[in-house]
């Protein structure tokens, strides 16, 4: 794809909230805005190149006699993105750093978090028409691989190795403690946009915990406009206000959380610290 325009596909995907995303496009355009000035046109390339690889592999398995099934496929992801790229996941000894969620980087780098790996893998494959999935598991990013009536689970971070419910169930108590067990609902599939979210909100907190209040709202506001739905953002975004001195806006973001979140949500909290924002208003005045 030439001339990609980030700003024009934000704009595109925001405004209409029913469609498709590409995942790699949508992550590309969204890191793009904290890149100022930078080109992203050879990332589209890549992201493109590899799909074409792909593709090409896996004909070039099927002449040599490889089985049309979801094993051949994954052979041929694995040989681009894996043997010929070299994309491999940050160790899991190693603390997450911000660059590793930032696909830009990740491409410069050909290292990524566990997600963005997934992400990889995953966008390469919806683009061929091949049907992928990744599993709604907690802290893990396991992809599902469907041809037909065939069915494989495999973790890019872990060379693609192939899985079962029993190895599912040991890496969920590794994340989640001895007593965790598999749940139904851990099967289903990740839907792109809460896919995309699941992969900033760690990025987002790590700007918190650094105290750079500042790129977390510009974040947060990215967030806000590629799922207007998350109502939870818009208490961080009021609580980050707050702390950076702008009462306003803090008040006017807490009060459209309470007026807007599903009774699910305790506003509780939301409320209190509404009552202390405009005391303190209140004071200056």
């Amino acid at each position: 794809m030439s001339n990609f325009k980030p700003d024009d596909y934000w704009k595109i995907i925001t405004e209409d909230q029913g469609a498709d995303i590409d995942l790699a496009l949508t992550l590309i355009s969204l890191y793009s805005a904290f890149h100022d000035g930078m080109s992203v046109e050879r990332y589209v390339v890549h992201i493109f190149k590899l799909a074409e690889n792909v593709s090409k592999r896996f004909s070039l398995l099927l002449e040599e006699g490889a089985k049309d099934d979801a094993r051949t496929r994954l052979a041929a992801l694995k040989y681009v993105l894996y043997e010929q790229e070299n994309y491999v996941a940050y160790d899991n000894a190693v603390p997450d750093i911000l660059e590793s969620y930032d696909l830009i980087r990740c491409i410069d780098e050909r290292k990524a978090h566990p997600g963005i790996l997934a992400l990889l893998y995953l966008r390469t494959a919806l683009s061929l028409g091949w049907k992928m999935e990744v599993l709604s598991l907690p802290d893990l990013y396991i992809c599902r691989l469907i041809h037909e009536s065939e069915q494989i689970l495999f973790d890019p971070a872990d060379l693609c190795g192939i899985l079962e419910a029993h190895d599912l169930r040991a890496r969920l108590k590794v994340v989640l403690g001895e007593n965790a067990e598999l749940s139904a609902s851990y099967y289903e599939a990740l839907k792109d946009r809460d896919f995309i979210v699941r992969l900033l909100n760690p990025v987002k907190n790590r700007y918190i915990e650094a105290e750079d209040y500042r790129l977390a709202l510009k974040l947060i506001e990215k967030m806000r406009e590629l799922v207007p739905q998350e109502f939870r953002l818009l208490f961080d975004s009021g609580v980050l206000n707050a702390r950076i001195g702008e009462t306003d806006r803090a008040i006017n973001d807490i009060e459209a959380y309470i007026a807007n979140a599903p009774n699910v949500y305790n506003c509780d909290d939301a409320k209190a610290l509404l009552h202390e924002l405009k005391a303190s208003r209140n004071k200056i005045k």
